[in-house]
């Protein structure tokens, strides 16, 4: 009964996709033709209530619990449930009564605010659940708009595909609404059919008869891979897993408990309406459970010999493959289209008292030269022991056959058989006809005459046979500190993979909803362990949508080591870096990313993560307050061109391409040259502009780019290399080149979450750890660090070729260096587009001093214009740190006496401040908390606006007002999505405000949710395929 999730398209709103849900439901129902059924008579009462007590009689606490509340559960129902007799209790006449009211119920408190009708929910939870039988009962239904009985199970924490809904799945055996007198639904809900999803069907009782006038049965025979519906005896339906979507898994395999419930109002029913009777009850005479008597009453799948050839296609349940015909020997069919993740299960393998020894598999394959996959196979479950593994290669066809052989070990008995496939890449890579085991070779003995040879003269035989240890391969790891691709699971409960438009392109997966997940096996965390993670989120979740992400180890329920928050952000393709913090994993574990939320809707989309490394050489993300405020640094408006000398480290100590280390990628043709335009007007020579590039070449691989458009990895022992750079006394890789020795340089065809740092006059001296698994960019916040005297900048980029749209942007949500600009063109599709700015750097310093608030004065230096989210001065004890105190102040007064709306994007906040907290809703669901934030908290987009206790509408409530904090508007919601009023005067973020002025469009990255409204400077070609070029402008 728990409907709420839609995995259909990501544009329409819930509502509206619960709405036609329902409508294809009613489409679905028609009279059933009588089919006989097997009856009770060919079971074995397990378990029973008759409820034969006294009038009001509370039910048999020894089988059935409540639920209580008005949270909606997940359906935006709107009955509050209690355990008072007057709810639930005995008619006196052998039914339970469970009784819906329509009144006000003195304490309680609905998620709509004030609760309108009271109702009764019972289960068996924790008191009975059985897997597998016959679950009956005989029922009146009540009737009327609005009303929503129902008889239903759900699968208890052992759930073979997760432990909150659907993973453990729920199975409906009779659903009514109001509006539908005459028909009930049957329903399975599981990962990728749920809510609006769900496998359902209806029934009609003929000539008009309604289910409120007399008692009815409603019953399900549930068996292995099987289950059924009737109505009176009548079976109407049949399901089985070859009904699920492609790639779901059928989680009706362990043991179900049993609900009752009597809901009002809600996403499907609809709220009651003026002719609704109430009070009125949901009456039950009975509930009884059965067991099969006879071997014949359930089906159950054979036992599958192990030493006879599986063909792929009689598989019990599979994610991920297909069917189709294939030309081997034999005819028949194959399954297909597998890639990495993709399983296949065959239930019930008798593998035989002594085992097998090896397993033989026909495959055929057409992938490129370097792809390599596997073949697991596991006992029991796509997590149980691997007994054997097949490599798998391109066999030249993907209907050129071939045979493949492994050893197998400790495969004994009978055992579900679960085929896992793992791959180096993503794409399809293998097709499978069939599987054969191989029996051990009998054991081989010799018999001596005893005429030959006199037992007395035998002497005891010594020889010992050694075997070798089977080595069974293991996933390798993966490197936690590197980009995590979200569609690169190695296994997963609920999910699809889609397109995404986000910078880079590529898939990420969706349609993720409360207790899916996501598992990526032997992540490497390392000896240090990590100190926080970084995902790439979006979301368009409907109104009171909202959930949480947890990363376990080990397992779903393994223990927790992090979490963050979800909100809306403003679209299923509108993405968000969320940071969180974590803590407690090293060493090396399969990874589960599980969705937590307390509705069962679809609530985000999750594109990739990122763990950060606890090391001295990653950069500080926090501003440390022991800093001298940088206030003794008077503000300059009139930098004379000849005043700062153009180089600090003399050109000829720092040949860059000198040191190619031995894994150098060659220079290749490449994909799409990076041109770098001298705009400084003479300022700055080609010789004088240093180009660094560090992105990933490989998942894990950081490395850099070199003027031949060879790509090195990055290496700590170039810092003692000939041509390393050395800046007070201490040594540093050299991994520039200058614009004259490459004007242009081809990007190979990969380069993922890459940073391109110019700088003027000098190279940038970057540290690469120990480890060689991270470097540490400049923090010009530490005195010490050896780049506070040099002009740089930097272009973020991502980029694979065929399979990331490239994507880039400028950015000032740390500091301003010098102008820039980056042009993307792709001439078969005629996309040009540039952003940046071409204002000269006098002309921005000039606009600066005569536009910004004496407070942000001093942020202008020398060498650069620092972000007051990372100047001290905006921090702590700093001078400016209360600098929009006080327009939160007199915002927060101001939506204490009146009331708080913003609409949009089709949604509406409403609220009121009480105290220093603005209480509101969404759409009518809440209330929601949004404390008072500091002025730092508004610069840093952090704190009270952004931390891991909040939930997912409370963090896009915070990410709204950061931005219309930080834009200068919060006061007056109309104008939050207007860019027009942005930056009027009065308090806000002067710095933000000057390059939104000077930027080609109006737009900028000024701080960290800039992008709210799509202000910010991301620009991303429409496609996967390489631009035509990439012009890097560098101004003065």
């Amino acid at each position: 009964m728990e409907r709420g999730q839609t995995k259909t398209s990501r544009g329409v709103a819930l509502l509206l996709a619960l709405a036609c849900a329902a409508q294809l439901l009613v489409l679905t129902v028609g009279t059933q033709a009588a089919t006989a059924a097997t009856g009770p008579t060919a079971w074995s009462l397990s378990w029973s209530d008759e409820f034969n007590t006294a009038a009001s009689a509370r039910p048999d606490s020894s089988r059935w619990g409540y639920d209580l509340g008005g949270g909606g559960f997940g359906n935006a129902e709107r009955q509050y449930y209690t355990d008072r007799p007057e709810n639930i209790s005995s008619d006196g006449t052998g039914n339970l009564a469970i009784t819906a009211r329509k009144e006000t119920l003195a304490g309680s408190s609905c998620w709509y605010g004030t609760c309108q009708y009271t109702s009764g929910r019972v289960l068996t939870k924790n008191k009975f659940t059985q897997r597998y039988g016959r679950f009956e009962s005989r029922m009146k239904l009540p009737a009327g708009q609005g009303v929503w009985p129902a008889f239903w199970m759900q699968g208890d924490d052992s759930g073979s595909a997760g432990t909150a809904w659907p993973g453990r799945g729920e199975l409906d055996i009779m659903e009514n609404v109001g509006y539908e007198p005459s028909s009930v639904h049957g329903s399975l809900h599981g990962p990728g059919y749920s809510g609006g999803s769900a496998i359902t069907k209806g029934y009609t009782l003929p000539g008009g008869a309604k289910f409120s006038d007399a008692f009815h049965t409603f019953s399900v025979e549930w068996a292995p891979n099987e289950v059924r519906w009737y109505v009176d005896d009548v079976l109407y339906e049949t399901r089985t897993p070859a009904d699920l979507p492609a790639g779901s898994p059928w989680v009706f395999d362990h043991p179900f408990y049993i609900l009752m419930n009597f809901a009002v109002g809600g996403q499907w029913p609809g709220d009651p309406s003026a002719s609704t009777a109430f009070p009125q009850a949901l009456l039950v005479d009975y509930v009884r459970v059965y067991t099969p008597t006879t071997t014949t009453t359930l089906p159950v799948t054979a036992v599958r010999s192990a030493l006879s050839r599986i063909e792929a296609e009689s598989f019990d349940a599979q994610s991920g493959v297909a069917k189709e015909a294939t030309i081997d020997t034999g005819g028949g069919q194959n399954i297909g289209w597998i890639a990495n993740g993709d399983s296949v299960t065959y239930r019930n393998v008798d593998f035989g008292s002594s085992g097998v020894s090896g397993v033989t598999a026909r495959v055929a394959s057409a992938v490129a030269a370097g792809v390599t996959g596997t073949a697991e196979l596991h006992l029991d479950s796509a997590s149980g022991p691997i007994v054997g593994m097949l490599s798998l290669t391109s066999t030249g066809g993907w209907q050129t056959w071939a045979s493949k052989s492994a050893t197998v070990t400790g495969a004994v008995g009978v055992h579900d058989l679960v085929a896992v496939f793992r791959s180096n890449q993503l794409a399809d890579f293998t097709n499978l006809n069939w599987l054969s085991f191989t029996a051990p070779a009998p054991a081989t003995t010799t018999t001596v005459p005893p005429t030959t040879v006199p037992t007395t003269t035998v002497p005891p035989t010594t020889t010992t046979t050694t075997v070798p240890p089977t080595t069974v391969p293991t996933t390798p790891t993966r490197d936690a500190y590197s980009r995590i691709e979200s569609e690169s699971s190695d296994a997963s409960v609920g999910t699809i993979k889609e397109t995404t438009t986000d910078l880079g392109g590529g898939q990420d997966i969706g349609w993720i909803a409360n207790g899916d997940n996501a598992t990526y096996r032997r992540v490497n965390f390392g000896s240090s362990g990590e100190t926080g993670v970084t995902a790439r989120v979006a979301s368009g979740a409907a109104a009171g949508v909202s959930g949480a992400i947890e990363f376990r180890l080990d397992s779903a329920t393994g223990p927790k080591v992090g979490e963050f928050s979800i909100a809306n952000t403003g679209g299923w393709q509108t993405w968000k870096s969320v940071p969180a913090n974590v803590s407690g994993a090293t060493g090396i574990h399969d990874l589960y990313v599980v969705a937590r939320s307390g509705q069962p809707a679809d609530f985000v989309n999750l594109n990739w993560m990122t763990f950060t490394r606890q090391s001295s050489t990653v950069p500080a993300t926090t501003v440390p307050t022991t800093v001298a405020p940088t206030t003794t640094v008077p503000p300059t408006t009139t930098i004379p061109p000849t005043t700062v000398p153009p180089t600090t480290v003399p050109t000829t100590t720092i040949p860059p391409t000198t040191v190619p280390p031995p894994t150098t990628i060659p220079a290749t043709t490449g994909s799409f040259p990076f041109v770098f335009a001298n705009n400084t007007g003479g300022r700055w020579s080609n010789s004088q502009i240093y180009v660094t590039v560090l992105g990933q070449s490989s998942p894990g691989q950081w490395s850099y780019l070199k003027a031949d458009g060879s790509i090195a990895p990055i290496n700590h022992l170039e810092a003692t290399a000939p041509g390393h750079l050395t800046k007070n006394g201490q040594d540093y890789p050299n991994m520039s080149f200058r614009v004259d020795q490459a004007p242009s340089v081809r990007l190979a065809s990969r380069m993922e979450g890459a940073r391109m740092y110019l700088s003027l006059g000098s190279p940038l001296y970057i540290p690469v750890s120990a480890d060689d698994k991270g470097w540490g960019g400049p923090n010009v916040n530490d005195p010490g660090d050896p780049n506070t005297d040099i002009y740089f900048d930097w272009y973020e980029f991502t980029y694979r070729d065929g399979v990331y749209a490239f994507g880039g942007n400028t950015t000032q949500v740390d500091q301003f260096g010098f102008p820039m600009t980056a042009r993307i063109e792709q001439t078969s599709t005629g996309y040009d587009q540039t952003v940046g700015t071409t204002a000269t750097r006098a002309e921005v310093y000039a606009k600066y001093a005569a536009t910004v608030d004496p407070a942000f004065a001093n942020l202008a230096s020398t060498y650069r214009i620092l972000a007051p989210r990372t100047s001290p001065a905006f921090h702590g004890s700093g001078p400016q740190a209360n600098y929009l105190q006080s327009t939160i102040d007199q915002t927060w007064a101001y939506y204490t006496t009146h009331a708080f709306t913003l609409t949009r994007l089709g949604q509406t906040f409403t609220g009121k401040v009480v105290g220093t907290q603005l209480q509101f809703t969404k759409d009518g669901t809440g209330p929601y908390i949004l404390n008072k934030p500091s002025s730092a908290d508004v610069f840093e987009c952090s704190g009270a606006l952004a931390s891991g206790g909040m939930r997912p509408v409370e963090l896009e409530m915070g990410a709204e007002f950061c931005a219309a904090f930080n834009r200068g508007v919060a006061i007056n919601t109309a104008d939050w999505y207007r860019p027009a009023a942005y930056y009027p005067a009065g308090p806000k973020n002067d710095f933000s405000a000057v390059f939104h002025t000077l930027g080609i469009g109006g737009r900028a990255y000024g701080f960290a949710y800039d992008d709210v409204a799509d202000q910010s400077s991301v620009k991303i070609l429409p496609n996967a395929k390489s631009p035509t070029r990439v012009t890097i402008g560098i101004g003065w």
